[in-house]
């Protein structure tokens, strides 16, 4: 699943990946739940108009010079309690090496992110948390002067 869905995103708003690989009601969440006025990606959003506006506005804040798994780690034996929590879903970890431009400052910089993918038990995610370092990102899009 994990492999297919970093194959096949191409920095525009990947429709077709979007419908196969991820629930219509994917909960999506970067870096934290609560919006940061200081970081505008970060939030939470669910279902996959939420989810391509959140692409969207990525593709307008920043350029993306290198997004690349460098680790996908799958758990192995698929849970046995209620499938509808995503607690109880197999778990996904893509470990992500990336580097960005900020758009509005020029300012790049790498980070690296990791993504939790809760999968069901169709390999569908229903809901994925993304991590990183936010300093790096902070220094981007306010550098000081």
């Amino acid at each position: 699943m994990a492999e297919y869905v970093y194959d096949e995103y191409k920095f525009d708003v990947p429709w077709p990946c979007i419908r196969r690989h991820f629930s219509k009601d994917v909960v999506w969440i970067y870096g934290g739940e609560r919006k940061n006025k200081d970081l505008p990606l970060v939030g939470k959003c669910e279902g996959h108009d939420q989810m391509a506006k959140w692409l969207e506005q990525m593709n307008t804040l920043l350029k993306v010079n290198k997004w690349k798994p460098k680790d996908i780690i799958v758990e192995r034996d698929p849970p046995t309690n209620d499938e509808a929590s995503p607690s109880q879903q197999r778990k996904v970890i893509v470990i992500m090496d990336v580097n960005y431009t900020v758009n509005e400052t020029g300012k790049t910089f790498d980070n690296e992110e990791v993504h939790i993918h809760y999968v069901n038990t169709n390999f569908v995610s229903t809901k994925v948390h993304m991590l990183f370092d936010f300093t790096p990102c902070l220094e981007a899009f306010h550098p000081t002067q």
